[in-house]
């Protein structure tokens, strides 16, 4: 495997996966089969680079660089003077040194050619749900788990509620003298209104006659004629 990235689901987003693994060339074509089978293939892309002509290229370059070497050797051995040494042996480090870089260019081609780079983006819609809890050890375990959310949830919601209250206990200490003294006032009122009453009957209304005597203004007042 050359490469792996993956993410779980959250809000919004799917379960992703992409995988890049190196395959040999061969097998290419049996390895995409065998991946459709796991489940619905969306899109499938192929892509192949052309690099006869690079090999060639490579190859003709690490011969030559072989020959000159193999001549610098020869130079090295009939040279005569000191300096006619050291300048050989300079320049056979060079073309060494180049011999190296181009011999593992041509590995690196023959690698891309002989194995292939198959990457694989995976989604699934939703994760497969949990079976659901039987039996007794089960639903205790569930039962603990709804009571601990329930007093989770109960102190989350006196957390927030608690200053308000202190605010509110505040507010009743300090306006509960003045509600005190307006209630003494309103009885005081009351109970002079109750002194001040008259208790007996309204003047203007007399004592009223009984049934069937006489008023003072019927005309039946007085002596009764002579016949």
């Amino acid at each position: 495997m050359s490469a792996r990235d993956q993410q779980s689901a959250g809000e919004g987003r799917k379960p992703y996966a992409q995988i890049t693994v190196r395959v040999p060339a061969t097998r290419l074509s049996e390895v995409l089969d065998d991946l459709s089978t796991l489940g619905t293939v969306e899109e499938s892309r192929l892509e192949s680079v052309e690099v006869t002509a690079q090999a060639r290229d490579l190859d003709a370059r690490i011969a030559a660089t072989k020959i000159s070497i193999a001549r610098l050797q020869g130079l090295l051995e009939r040279s005569a003077t000191l300096s006619d040494i050291v300048e050989a042996e300079q320049v056979l480090t060079d073309r060494q040194t180049q011999l190296e870089q181009l011999q593992s260019q041509r590995s690196a081609l023959a690698d891309q050619v002989a194995m292939s780079t198959l990457t694989v983006n995976l989604y699934t819609d939703a994760a497969v749900p949990d079976e659901p809890p039987s039996g007794f050890l089960s639903g205790l375990a569930a039962g603990w788990k709804a009571l601990v959310a329930f007093g989770t949830g109960a102190l989350s919601v006196t957390g927030v509620l608690l200053p308000w209250l202190a605010v509110l206990g505040v507010l009743i200490l300090a306006l509960w003298p003045a509600v005190r003294r307006a209630r003494r006032r309103r009885a005081a009122r009351a109970a002079q209104r109750a002194v001040a009453a008259p208790t007996g009957p309204h003047p203007d209304l007399g004592a009223r006659p009984a049934p069937g005597a006489p008023g003072p203004d019927d005309g039946s007042s007085g002596p009764l004629p002579e016949r």
